[in-house]
């Protein structure tokens, strides 16, 4: 069974509407068909950009994280000693290649050079070509802006369960 983990980039995508990805990041997170997985790591991460690089609201951010929990299946970060072996010009990608591989999932990121070097360890592909590989349904703006709508007022789980059918 086809499994996907998610990375920053396509998280982040999903709620960033200006991102030429945007559509088939909400896609990705909005199907129903296929796992997603991502790890605390990227959690952590994601609350980082949104922040700091958005200037989002903590609040928001929350809602967001929360939303993610409905959608994702969120693992341990594994530790130093166990992604030691992956080999990586960025660092902080180690963690996120190796619970790919750990997984057994395909690693879905819109990092280009995140994708090159995930390549040696696992399968690795872009929002679009997961998109397309995959057949994934592109959603319509307007269940996108539902997302965007409940993440701005809404705390109701079954909202949640609406925009994600």
């Amino acid at each position: 069974m086809n499994k996907f983990f998610l990375d920053t980039t396509i998280i982040i995508s999903s709620i960033v509407p200006d991102r030429s990805e945007y559509i088939s990041c909400v896609s990705i997170l909005l199907q129903n068909n296929i796992p997603l997985l991502t790890n605390d790591y990227v959690i952590k991460e994601t609350r980082r950009v949104l922040k700091d690089s958005y200037s989002s609201d903590l609040g928001d951010i929350n809602k967001f994280i929360e939303f993610l929990s409905t959608k994702l299946e969120i693992v341990k970060t594994p530790s130093k000693e166990e992604f030691s072996n992956i080999i990586s010009n960025d660092k902080s990608d180690r963690p996120i290649i190796f619970s790919a591989k750990k997984h057994q999932c395909i690693l879905i990121t819109d990092d280009i050079p995140t994708k090159k070097e995930a390549l040696k360890y696992v399968m690795a592909l872009h929002s679009n070509e997961a998109i397309e590989v995959f057949e994934i349904k592109l959603s319509k703006n307007r269940k996108s802006e539902k997302l965007i709508e409940y993440l701005k007022e809404s705390e109701d789980e079954e909202y949640l369960l609406k925009i994600s059918d």
